[in-house]
């Protein structure tokens, strides 16, 4: 049978319980002779494609465009995704020891990350449109139920007649 799961970060679980529960179970359902997928988030570090006989797919988060949206000033990993969607006033790290600076330097000056978040939220209103945002992702889960490989392949889903904001 096949399976996918999904709703996780991923694995290897490193996160907490329902990592740990995907991981443990895909696991199982693998030495029954189940074909398991499991859709995890992209991170900035490189990430199997497979994992104890489980096929992993990558995908970026949502949450990134929820934030611009919401005229939030984004903090976020800096993975090519992230970049294409946030552009050039996004807050980017590499890892764990980058980020109290950039922390440090938005409570420093609060005024300058409200006036991020407006120009997040502007550029998100500009650039992308909710419904071609969620077709989309439908247009994504088709193509890797039907094998389709989409690693490094994020293009931002502007619409066609949107420029840089």
């Amino acid at each position: 049978m096949r399976i996918a799961m999904l709703g996780t970060r991923g694995v290897p679980a490193h996160y907490g319980g329902f990592e740990t529960a995907v991981e443990e179970i895909g696991r199982r359902l693998v030495t029954r002779g189940h074909e398991v997928t499991v859709y995890c988030r992209e991170t900035a570090d490189a990430a199997p494609d497979n994992y104890l006989g489980m096929r992993l797919v990558h995908l970026p988060s949502w949450k990134v465009l929820r934030a611009m949206g919401a005229g939030t000033h984004v903090l976020a990993y800096d993975v090519s995704f992230n970049r294409e969607v946030l552009g050039e006033h996004g807050g980017y790290f590499a890892g764990p020891t980058d980020l109290p600076a950039l922390l440090h330097a938005a409570e420093l000056r609060p005024g300058l990350a409200r006036e991020r978040g407006a120009l997040h939220r502007a550029r998100a209103a500009h650039r992308y449109d909710w419904l071609e945002v969620a077709a989309g992702y439908e247009q994504l889960c088709k193509k890797l139920e039907g094998g389709q490989s989409i690693r490094h392949s994020a293009d931002g889903r502007r619409r066609a007649s949107a420029d840089a904001v």
